[in-house]
């Protein structure tokens, strides 16, 4: 999983150059931006700034009561088994959206602290072991890397610079105009 952390890190500087903008508010400080990876799948990042201190930030992105209110795509989130220090294999559930009948996922989940006080999180399917099966009528998409990086601001640690990145195989064939509403949705 360490290698998904700096690939993330890695998408999270790339310049703009290749990245077709969805979202730039002024207003909230949101960007969003789309490209195909290197995978041929789409690959979105976004970024702003929210007021509230990184350590805080993730206890509430953690807090499964509040889940929904900021994962309107979300639909079940459960770590199933710890596997090392801030390791987990987690089942992943999707609502059904538009014309996109609910996706799951099992994912290696890796959360690390770093000594600045950035909270980082990933997730992949990549080399995930787990006996959780299919489930009847869901469809078992693949996450190559979703995550979080939690910065918290240069001389401010009660703000946090808040960067995503999401690449997943959401299998079978999902319309343009639904992809790309999805990946605003996730990245606000």
């Amino acid at each position: 999983m360490v290698p998904k952390v700096q690939e993330m890190k890695g998408i999270i500087a790339s310049d703009s150059s290749n990245w077709t903008l969805l979202v730039e508010s002024k207003s909230d400080g949101v960007k969003i931006e789309t490209k195909k990876s290197i995978r041929q799948l789409t690959l979105m990042r976004a970024s702003g700034t929210i007021d509230w201190p990184a350590k805080d930030i993730y206890r509430c992105l953690s807090y499964q009561p509040m889940r929904k209110e900021w994962d309107i795509n979300n639909d079940v989130f459960e770590h199933k088994k710890k596997i090392g220090v801030n390791a987990f294999v987690s089942y992943v559930k999707t609502v059904k959206k538009f014309v996109i009948s609910s996706r799951d996922f099992v994912i290696n989940y890796l959360l690390n602290e770093e000594s600045d006080g950035t909270v980082i999180f990933c997730t992949s399917s990549d080399n995930c072991v787990s006996d959780i099966g299919p489930v009847q009528g869901i469809v078992r998409a693949h996450n190559v890397m979703t995550g979080f990086v939690l910065t918290p601001v240069a001389g401010d640690k009660s703000k946090t610079t808040m960067s995503m990145v999401a690449e997943v195989d959401l299998k079978g064939a999902i319309p343009e105009f639904a992809m790309r509403q999805v990946m605003k949705d996730q990245g606000y």
